[in-house]
């Protein structure tokens, strides 16, 4: 084989490896940008249609600033908001208005959805530490309401919820039972506790 053969070959056998790199980093590129690498892995090998593309590339935002301070803002009122309704539930409940009760429910559930619901990130969305207690607190006010009305399905979804997303923060302090402060370890295993009382 002459000399220039050689580095001819040399040369393809460079540029091969070097395309062979690229998916991995292009992915690697996607994660440091804050772009799910599995999505696209997923669009470029299973022949999904192009046509999804858009919304599969999309990068995930981290609150700072301004915007931060609104969503804590957001997340403390509609907590209160929960804290509200509890009590207010509780009230009607003592009192036997089944009426109120129901008339209540209908109220309760869909703002929990709405809005309640609407403030916690997807678990493929970036961990804002600052929002951690925060969104903990929100959840427990949810699965106390869930309680009070009887729904067990619901307490178990959000007791769910809690494990997932606060996994590894077992020993941060949350508001539950309302108005109480324990670890979230023991307050998970309460929410539980509370289906058998239902």
């Amino acid at each position: 084989m002459s000399n220039r053969q050689s580095i001819h070959k040399r040369g393809l056998t460079r540029i091969a490896a070097l395309l062979a790199t690229l998916p991995l980093s292009g992915l690697l590129g996607c994660q440091s940008l804050g772009i799910d690498g599995d999505r696209i892995a997923r669009f470029f090998g299973g022949g999904s249609d192009p046509r999804t593309l858009p919304e599969i590339i999309e990068p995930r935002v981290f609150l700072g600033g301004e915007a931060l301070a609104q969503k804590k803002n957001r997340i403390r009122r509609v907590h209160a908001d929960l804290v509200h309704l509890f009590v207010g539930y509780q009230r009607v409940e003592r009192q036997l208005k089944t009426g109120d009760q129901a008339q209540l429910e209908g109220f309760i559930r869909p703002y929990i959805e709405g809005q309640a619901a609407a403030l916690i990130s997807g678990l493929d969305q970036p961990w804002n530490p600052d929002l951690r207690l925060l969104e903990a607190n929100l959840l427990f006010a949810a699965g106390a309401l869930y309680g009070a009305m009887g729904d067990e399905d619901e307490v178990a979804g959000v007791a769910n919820t809690i494990e997932d997303r606060f996994a590894g923060y077992e020993s941060l302090l949350v508001e539950y039972p309302i108005g109480e402060t324990q670890t979230l370890e023991n307050a998970v295993a309460g929410l539980r506790g509370s289906i058998a009382a239902l």
